[in-house]
């Protein structure tokens, strides 16, 4: 297994998350969307709608799917920096939504699974 240390694995695992978004015709408007209350992974826009999207990812499953580390907490989170990033949006959208891709490598970081959950809520 390779010696990455866990905010590498996260930050290779948004890489993973916007090459996949791009694939399917995704805007990426921001990455590490950092505001005082917290972050948002990548920003993305698809078609009219704005997508706020959180990335997990994990080596395995020993510790459960990436996907189960998204709380009702940090999806409250989410939504408050949402808010914040509208504030300063210089465009109009018809749609919000709030995403999660969940990603699983395996000990040679290959992608072993990956998840796209449009709508994300707890």
């Amino acid at each position: 297994m390779s010696t990455l240390s866990l905010m590498n694995i996260g930050r290779y695992g948004e890489k993973l998350g916007v090459d996949y978004l791009e694939k399917k015709g995704y805007i990426i408007l921001k990455r590490n969307y950092y505001t005082r209350i917290g972050e948002i992974d990548i920003i993305a826009e698809q078609k009219n709608t704005l997508v706020f999207i959180e990335v997990k990812t994990r080596i395995g499953t020993q510790s459960g799917e990436p996907y189960e580390a998204i709380t009702a907490k940090k999806l409250y989170t989410i939504r408050s920096v949402a808010r914040l990033y509208l504030q300063t949006a210089k465009s109009a959208y018809a749609h919000l939504r709030v995403d999660v891709i969940s990603i699983v490598l395996d000990n040679f970081l290959q992608v072993a699974s990956l998840n796209h959950f449009e709508n994300a809520y707890l």
